[in-house]
C-alpha cells in the first residue's frame, strides 16, 4: 500500500463533493512533507494513474484534482460521482462541518485500528466492497471472510441521540446480509454509546462482534454486561 493511501482514505470519508485542502493539511493527513515538485510545479498533482501518488492518493479513491492554487498553496478535489454511493458515513460521525482535525482524529483511529485489527485477525483488512451492496466497508480481508465498520461517535452532551443509534443500527443491518465468519463493528472515542445500544438491542444480534479501542489499552470485546467505565 503506498504510503499517500492515507490521504485517499481521508478524502474517502468526505460527505462532501468537494474538498479544499491546504499543503499543510494534507501533510497533517500524510503525517509526513510533501516533496518540494509537489509545491513548484502543477503536473505533480495531475490526474495521472502512472504516478503512484495520484494512484493512490486520490484516483483509486473516487477524486480528482480539479485545481491547482499553488500561490495560496491549496489543492481542490472532486468527488467522482460514479462512486458516491460507494461509502456514505453517518453524519453523527462526521457533520458537513467538522473541522478539519475532527475529521483527521476519525481518519486515524479507523487507520490505526485497521492495523491493529490486521493483526488481531491475522489478515490485511482493507476497504472492500461486496456484490450487491452499494457500501464500502472499512475493513475487509481478501478472501472476504473477514468484514467490519469502524464507529467514531462522540457522546456530546451525555446525551445518547437516537441518530447515532440508528447509525449502529443501520450497520449491523448491512452486516447482516453479508456472508463471511468474521464480522464485526470497531467503536472509538466512547463506548457508552454501543454499550447502551446493546443493553436494548444487544438481543437481537446474531453473529456481530462489538469492539471497543481507545488506542491506550487492549481491544475490548463488548457485551451487553461489559461495565461502562
Amino acid at each position: 500500500m503506498s504510503k499517500y493511501a492515507t490521504l485517499g482514505e481521508f478524502l474517502l470519508t468526505s460527505v462532501k463533493d468537494r474538498v479544499s485542502l491546504s499543503f499543510s493539511d494534507i501533510e497533517s493527513v500524510l503525517s509526513f512533507p510533501l516533496p518540494k515538485s509537489a509545491r513548484k510545479f502543477r503536473t505533480w498533482w495531475a490526474n495521472d494513474k502512472t504516478h503512484s501518488h495520484a494512484k493512490f492518493g486520490w484516483l483509486d479513491y473516487g477524486w480528482r484534482v480539479i485545481e491547482v492554487d499553488l500561490g495560496n498553496q491549496i489543492i481542490h478535489f472532486r468527488r467522482v460521482a460514479a462512486l458516491r454511493l460507494a461509502r456514505s458515513k453517518s453524519s453523527q460521525e462526521v457533520s458537513d462541518e467538522a473541522p478539519l482535525s475532527t475529521l483527521h482524529r476519525v481518519r486515524q483511529f479507523e487507520t490505526k485500528a485497521r492495523e491493529l485489527l490486521s493483526q488481531y485477525f491475522k489478515s490485511k483488512l482493507r476497504p472492500g466492497m461486496f456484490p450487491g451492496i452499494s457500501k464500502l466497508f472499512d475493513y475487509v480481508s481478501q478472501d472476504k471472510d473477514i468484514v467490519g465498520e469502524a464507529k467514531y461517535l462522540s457522546l456530546g452532551k451525555a446525551r445518547i441521540q437516537p441518530a447515532k443509534f440508528a447509525s449502529i443500527s443501520e450497520a449491523v443491518w448491512l452486516l447482516e446480509k453479508i456472508q463471511a465468519r468474521h464480522k464485526f463493528l470497531i467503536f472509538g472515542s466512547t463506548k457508552v454509546i454501543p454499550l447502551k445500544w446493546l443493553q436494548r438491542y444487544g438481543s437481537l444480534l446474531k453473529n456481530i462482534s462489538f469492539y471497543f479501542w481507545d488506542e491506550t489499552r487492549d481491544l475490548e470485546v463488548l457485551t451487553a454486561s461489559s461495565e461502562d467505565n
